[in-house]
């Protein structure tokens, strides 16, 4: 549990860096184009599995390990103290863990699911590059550009001198980012979504530190480190998703 939920925690940054994509100025290029990365690089796809592995078994590990604790207790009480001996966050870790992991599902078949397997559109870019400066452009946008005779071949001086060439090179991606804009402007998903990243930054919170634990990482002198390094980790990166749909609901 606490090795798959440490590998979690850096598939958690890394997938982060991927979506934060979606808020660059560019059509949706840099996103698309992360997510053909994602989709046909070999090392990616061996990296996916293993990290689709690591969910269900922290997953179902966690389950299971809640049912056994359950059972466990030989007597009920009419009345607990809960606070008296753990955190809420640990006591709710296998409700938190289920919200996720429902969440996840639905995550994937919005996005990952129709991706591989719906019917995605295709986004033709144009790239432009004048010197050592690249615009991308969608291709009818670049086609309206050059009807309007806002482009030429030739970029000249004031003494009527070529100086720079322009270049063009053109590329084809699904259009994941359409999918993803369109889908943040439900109010219902960007709902759930703040929703699920509140659950995960609850999660994180005493899941984080009691890793370190369990790994027997745990000594008085660095056990206050690790524990506001979890900390400050399970409130930015959740809050950093959660920003995502946000933005682009109201944008």
């Amino acid at each position: 549990m606490a090795l798959t939920g440490l590998f979690l925690c850096l598939f958690l940054v890394i997938h982060l860096i991927g979506n934060l994509q979606l808020l660059n100025n560019d059509y949706g290029y840099s996103f698309n184009k992360y997510a053909k990365t994602m989709t046909t690089s070999p090392l990616i796809k061996v990296a996916s599995i293993i990290t689709y592995a690591a969910i269900l078994f922290h997953a179902f590990k966690g389950i299971a390990l809640a049912v056994s604790n359950y059972r466990a207790r030989s007597s009920r009480y009419k009345k607990t103290a809960g606070n008296a001996n753990s955190s809420w966050f640990s006591r709710s870790m296998a409700l938190l863990g289920t919200i996720i992991l429902v969440f996840i599902v639905i995550h994937l078949a919005q996005f990952w699911y129709v991706y591989k397997f719906g019917e995605t559109p295709y986004q033709e870019y144009v790239q432009l590059t004048i010197g050592t400066e690249s615009n991308i452009y969608p291709k009818e946008e670049f086609k309206k550009l050059v009807e309007a005779r806002f482009f030429d071949e030739k970029v000249y001086d004031e003494n009527g001198q070529v100086n720079k060439t322009i270049d063009q090179s053109e590329v084809t991606y699904k259009d994941l980012s359409k999918i993803v804009s369109t889908t943040f402007k439900e109010i219902w998903y960007v709902l759930l979504y703040v929703f699920s990243m509140f659950a995960i930054s609850f999660h994180l919170i005493h899941g984080f530190e009691s890793a370190f634990q369990t790994l027997g990482l745990s000594h008085k002198k660095y056990n206050a480190l690790i524990k506001n390094i979890g900390l400050a980790f399970s409130i930015i990166i959740p809050a950093a998703f959660a920003s995502i749909p946000v933005i682009m609901y109201f944008n």
